[in-house]
């Protein structure tokens, strides 16, 4: 016959069970990420502390993070680098998107995590895009090196966030030879600088629906000039 004492043995067992099993693990401390001292590149004193697919670096007076290196596909490369300035959320970021072993795309950051800049690579790892934004994060420019050459032939210019004018350098030589005018929401006119002496040559007027509505030739274009296209 089971007594009433041998039930709250058994309970009292049970209860004790997960307590002795605690008791008998291994100590968590085993358990804490490696880390060392060394110093960084400027002579500072920084704590490194190596996490699977990660190691993160940090001030040793202030405590602060101050760099983070990611292996987000663990392949053993680091493919993000995060490196902080000061408090906040200032940083920049450089990121191998398509785990090539190159990077293809740096972010500048605000105090508060406000956009500052981003560029990025189409191929290899030199910038084709770059955009640039306001103190608030809001995007003012966009530059664009359409033949990727290293020089950037297209530049949209935006207000309050919304696209202005672009900026097209036809010829590659440095100067805009056409402006496209979007303040009105659309393609509203452009201008053609066929010789390129700062003054427009031709002048297209266009409707909302894309329609060509007017042309002005204003002066003659210099021999060998950019044409319109």
């Amino acid at each position: 016959m089971v007594t009433d004492r041998a039930v709250s043995r058994a309970c009292l067992l049970l209860l004790l069970a997960p307590l002795a099993a605690g008791a008998c693990r291994r100590s968590s401390l085993a358990d804490l990420p490696l880390w060392r001292v060394e110093l960084d590149p400027t002579g500072r004193e920084v704590r490194l502390v190596t996490l699977p697919f990660e190691q993160i670096s940090y001030d040793m007076k202030t405590h602060t993070m101050i760099r983070d290196v990611l292996d987000r596909n663990q392949d053993g490369i680091s493919d993000r680098i995060i490196t902080y300035e000061g408090f906040g959320g200032a940083r920049t970021e450089e990121t191998d998107t398509d785990f090539d072993g190159r990077v293809d795309r740096w972010e500048t950051f605000g105090s508060e995590g406000q956009r500052l800049r981003s560029a990025t690579a189409s191929s290899g790892d030199r910038p084709d895009r770059v955009a640039t934004y306001d103190r608030a994060g809001v995007l003012i420019r966009v530059e664009a090196d359409m033949d990727q050459d290293g020089r950037f032939e297209r530049v949209q210019i935006y207000e309050h966030g919304k696209l202005t004018a672009v900026r097209i350098d036809s010829d590659g030589n440095g100067k805009p030879d056409r402006i496209q005018d979007f303040r009105l929401g659309y393609l509203s006119s452009e201008d053609f600088d066929t010789d390129e002496d700062g003054t427009s040559n031709l002048h297209m007027t266009f409707g909302k629906d894309g329609a060509l509505l007017k042309v002005v030739v204003t002066g003659a274009a210099r021999p060998g000039g950019p044409s319109p296209r």
